[in-house]
């Protein structure tokens, strides 16, 4: 490029010595143009690069956060539906009426869990609808001998964990004596950005020492989705979750926009 402007030089001045200054200034201002545009070229190049760097990093993470909660989603405790089918099988000997109800709201409650948990998170009020259901099975099969007592305000837009509600009830269920005479009250309430839920502690003797894979599983997922865990407080007397909630959308909530049955 030097050469070429020399010769374009020499032509305009009938071929004339150039003066060794103009030589120079030639040769450096194509030396700061040719640097000039090297780096811009390398800057944009590497920008590009970075760019889509960030793009698959971002890829792979939502491809392993989506396969780890589609994997804890599949961690359904089966002692739920071992017991359901042993209540179902005694309804159908001693009061078969009984029992069609209860076969037919144990397929409701499962086709809940097939539905309603393919999605991350869910409104609030949709989660209340599966609980419902979990609640009428549980008065078929235990009597009233299982209340849930819903404070005002607690089903307004708020997004949760799928079947978030219905775990931390199950596991209540599961390791506390309830009875007509005694029932097993869980209080659901919202304090800020969570759901809370409290039972009373009554002891039941299990013939397995218990996992505790529910809850455990639940924070899991919630720690994926919403970047907090669950919150467990034990007293005495009292077992408190704590189950955290978003009013903001949240980039891993899955695309399906499934209505729940009688959600309507």
């Amino acid at each position: 490029m030097t050469v070429l402007f020399s010769c374009i030089w020499c032509m305009a001045i009938d071929w004339q010595p150039l003066p060794v200054n103009t030589i120079l200034t030639t040769v450096l201002v194509n030396v700061i143009c040719v640097l000039f545009v090297t780096h811009v070229y390398e800057t944009m190049f590497l920008i590009r690069e970075r760019e889509e760097d960030v793009i698959r990093v971002e890829r792979h993470e939502r491809a392993r956060v989506q396969a780890e909660l589609t994997a804890l989603r599949g961690q359904v405790d089966p002692h739920v539906m071992f017991n359901s089918l042993n209540t179902l099988t005694a309804l159908i000997e001693t009061d078969p009426s009984k029992a069609v109800d209860f076969a037919e709201t144990l397929a409701d409650v499962y086709r809940d869990l097939l539905i309603h948990g393919r999605r991350d998170l869910v409104p609030v009020e949709d989660e209340f609808v599966v609980v419902r259901r979990y609640i009428r099975l549980l008065v078929l099969r235990f009597g009233e001998a299982v209340r849930l007592d819903v404070m005002k305000g607690a089903e307004r837009g708020f997004l949760i964990p799928s079947m978030a509600l219905q775990t931390v009830i199950e596991n209540a269920v599961k390791h506390n004596v309830c009875s007509v005479a005694e029932p097993l009250v869980v209080a659901v309430s919202l304090d800020g950005a969570w759901i809370v839920v409290d039972n009373p502690i009554r002891p039941r003797e299990l013939a397995h020492a218990s996992t505790r894979t529910g809850i455990t599983t639940l924070d899991e997922r919630s720690r994926l989705l919403l970047g907090r865990g669950v919150i467990v407080d034990r007293t005495e007397k009292r077992f408190r979750v704590m189950i955290p909630v978003t009013s903001a959308p949240v980039s891993y909530l899955a695309s399906s926009e499934t209505a729940l049955p009688g959600s309507t």
